[in-house]
């Protein structure tokens, strides 16, 4: 699966320059089996028109966090490798996400609620 990763984000770096990425999520977590891969990715600006042109679809379902309270990101998904990219323009909470996702990893939390409380916790301050 991995190699599908890594051509989805070589995919995605025919239509878009990334300034950082790597991969998060519930793959990064030893001992689970993930549904999908995510990317989180850090660009300079937002462009809906170069993430069709690579293929990819804009995952709506994903747009259910706090996007006001720090920075904005969008996620989109290639459906062929199934692998999702969450996209932001701030580096800030490019940052704060990465850092959530190193702390799940050290903690090997494979629970997806813990992990979704953890991230909620680190990125926006939330103690739900």
């Amino acid at each position: 699966m991995i190699g599908n990763v890594q051509d989805a984000i070589n995919n995605f770096c025919q239509y878009t320059v990334p300034l950082d990425g790597e991969v998060v999520g519930s793959s990064t977590i030893k001992g689970l089996t993930p549904r999908d891969h995510d990317v989180l990715i850090l660009v300079g600006e937002f462009s809906s028109q170069n993430y069709k042109r690579a293929g990819l679809d804009w995952n709506s379902n994903e747009a259910k966090y706090d996007i006001e309270r720090l920075g904005l990101f969008q996620v989109w998904t290639d459906k062929k490798r199934n692998v999702d990219f969450i996209i932001t323009t701030c580096p800030e909470l490019y940052g704060k996400f990465k850092d959530a996702n190193e702390l799940c990893v050290k903690l090997n939390l494979k629970k997806r609620d813990d992990r979704v409380r953890l991230f909620q916790y680190i990125v926006y301050g939330n103690m739900t």
